[in-house]
């Protein structure tokens, strides 16, 4: 995974740019001020901007106009806050541009395209059986070619394609990535980036691809930013088959000196008998994971996910012991994390915001025994704020983000362009 552009990316969405005073100041500037408008949760007028990013009116005026004219930001009804000239609100762009983004786990492939807004065009929801990765693979570049015809037919340009997925990127081998727990060893990537492979008729589009945990994370930041409730220190804990998170400090992603940090499953919790995805014993995932839950909840090998959710929510014994023993195991890696890192908030996203109610006691009565600092500061936990799948939505925006965030790729739309949209062109799914 490349998450080189992840520090710069996540801090111009939280608008931590100062006005660029000598090279490349327009660009610089004219992303500053699409990332102050596309990430809040506010609609700003000019005058507002201007006091906001410190660039005098005159420059301001000349920058949004420009874009205006590049499809990035429109303007809403005037307002009259008082005397003087009304106000002319800003906001993003209505389907002028749009990113694709997909997840991948053991049990589903989800996808989404989003325009600038964050407005969700489609969505696709697939459960698989199978991770063989010649069959997934291709489901995805189906659904990837599926999708760009869709667009393509609405006029709206794909800016980005970025794959969420739970894995190891080899760092001699960039096109190459290993997933335990999709049991993909060494899978070649290659085709996904060879531009030789050009769809019939379709503009090539790069695709990248970002850990599962880290997708969900730009989600979480993203509709936190939206809803004026940013937070910016916090684990983020996506538990599925697997278990990742993505640490952000800041406002910044860390992920390690080779990206592959985050890999919260195959922490050592306990000594255990059963095996992890990767082969040992012991880990986090033996305990918490989703195969882990059906098993200890006595549901059977063909039992999904959601049969324990049912079963839980009965109150049958089985199940309640399973999610005791995950929400302590959950505890102490999460203390043992405080312990080393710090940190004061824990958003978890996937099985335990489902059963958030029923775990949550026991995970901080754990934190309460173990993490020493405890008694003297706060720690919260909470649940992610996305519905649906955030991987995929986090995916989509975190490739519009990079759009917003590089002004030469932009294009400057016709009248109609920006006045018409064929929104019966495009479907509920993708």
């Amino acid at each position: 995974m490349d998450y080189s552009k992840h520090t710069s990316a996540m801090s111009l969405y939280n608008n931590r740019l100062d006005p660029a005073r000598s090279k490349s100041i327009r660009n610089h500037n004219l992303t500053l001020i699409a990332n102050t408008l596309t990430s809040s949760n506010k609609h700003y007028s000019r005058a507002e901007l201007a006091r906001i990013t410190g660039l005098n009116r005159s420059t301001l005026t000349r920058l949004v106009d420009s874009l205006i004219e590049y499809g990035i930001i429109s303007e809403l009804h005037s307002e009259i806050t008082g005397s003087g000239r009304p106000a002319v609100p800003l906001t993003p762009s209505l389907h002028t541009y749009a990113s694709i983004g997909l997840s991948l786990s053991k049990s589903n492939l989800e996808a989404c395209v989003i325009d600038i807004s964050g407005n969700i065009l489609s969505r696709y929801y697939e459960q698989i059986n199978d991770t063989n990765p010649t069959i997934i693979l291709k489901k995805i570049k189906n659904i990837i070619y599926s999708t760009k015809q869709k667009l393509q037919k609405a006029n709206l340009p794909t800016v980005s394609i970025s794959i969420a997925i739970s894995g190891l990127m080899n760092t001699t081998e960039q096109h190459k990535i290993s997933s335990p727990n999709l049991k993909w060893n060494h899978v070649d990537l290659s085709d996904f980036y060879n531009k030789n492979d050009k769809d019939n008729n379709l503009e090539f589009i790069p695709i990248s691809f970002i850990d599962l945990a880290a997708a969900g994370a730009y989600a979480e930041i993203y509709l936190r930013n939206k809803k004026g409730n940013t937070i910016p220190n916090f684990l983020y804990i996506h538990s599925g088959n697997s278990i990742d998170t993505a640490l952000i400090k800041n406002n910044t992603f860390e992920q390690g000196c080779n990206n592959w940090g985050g890999k919260f499953g195959h922490v050592f919790v306990s000594s255990g008998k059963s095996n992890c995805s990767c082969g040992h014993t012991g880990c986090l995932e033996s305990f918490a994971g989703s195969r882990a839950l059906i098993r200890e909840g006595k549901l059977g090998e063909n039992a999904s996910i959601n049969n324990f959710y049912a079963a839980l929510f009965r109150n049958e014994p089985a199940a309640t012991r399973a999610a005791n023993i995950a929400a302590e195991k959950l505890g102490i890696a999460i203390s043992s994390f405080i312990n080393i890192f710090d940190m004061p908030v824990f958003i978890f996203d996937g099985i335990y915001s489902e059963i958030f109610d029923s775990v949550k006691d026991k995970i901080i009565e754990t934190i309460k025994e173990r993490a020493i600092c405890s008694n003297w500061s706060s720690i919260e936990i909470m649940k992610s704020i996305v519905p649906g799948n955030a991987s995929a939505l986090g995916a989509a925006w975190k490739g519009m983000n990079e759009f917003l965030n590089t002004p030469e790729l932009w294009i400057k739309k016709s009248k109609e362009a920006l006045s018409y949209y064929p929104i019966q062109s495009m479907s509920s799914d993708i």
